[in-house]
């Protein structure tokens, strides 16, 4: 055999040599990548059990405990004031209840839930409505007048004397628009403590 000839056969031999190597590393480094990819998608998947029904990770939802603590309160919108309120409920009652249930017992009430975790529960009843035991410059409807209510243990006002609470002089028609829509709406500054109060911002609202 010459010599070019061996030199052919090398070569040739020499090239299927190096392409099978290539070849083989690809080949691995493919499977390798693949198989990384796989284990993955499998570690980011949730676990599911025998049965194949997945367990999802949800949040506890917290529970009335026998140590949780129930408070009430009552909001008077018309003085923006909530103020505690003593109810007397039988806890054993409400134990293992979630929002969603003790929402159902006292939504119809009217409480709302306004904070709850297993520690403590806060149920708030709002009213439209000044606070109790307090003297309120109002509209007196049945007069379309100004009058000096005094409100009772709930808020709700009346009239203590009529021949000098109810002012038939200031109509509401007198009343500027912006000052009508605060007696509609209720404002804190014509709430007060005594009558005397009241008469005093009277005057100086309507007859200065």
């Amino acid at each position: 055999m010459s010599k070019i000839k061996k030199n052919v056969i090398a070569l040739v031999f020499c090239s299927v040599l190096i392409l099978s190597f290539f070849t083989s590393y690809f080949l691995s480094v493919s499977n390798s990548s693949k198989e990384n990819k796989t284990e993955k998608v499998i570690k980011s998947q949730p676990k599911a059990t025998d049965n194949n029904i997945v367990i999802a990770n949800t949040p506890k939802e917290d529970i009335v405990t026998k140590d949780t603590k129930i408070t009430f309160q009552v909001q008077y919108k018309k003085s923006d004031e909530i103020l505690p309120e003593k109810k007397e409920i039988d806890l054993s009652t409400i134990i293992g209840k979630t929002k969603k249930e003790l929402e159902g017992i006292y939504g119809i009430q009217g409480y709302i839930i306004s904070e709850m975790d297993s520690n403590h529960v806060n149920f708030i009843k709002p009213f439209n409505r000044y606070s109790p035991e307090k003297y309120v410059l109002d509209i007196f409807k049945e007069g379309d007048c100004i009058a000096i209510f005094k409100t009772d243990n709930e808020g709700k006002e009346k009239i203590e004397d009529p021949d000098n609470d109810i002012k038939f002089e200031t109509k509401i028609s007198d009343v500027k628009e912006g000052d009508i829509d605060t007696f509609l709406q209720g404002s804190k500054s014509l709430q007060f403590d005594t009558k005397q109060e009241a008469i005093e911002n009277y005057m100086v609202l309507f007859k200065s």
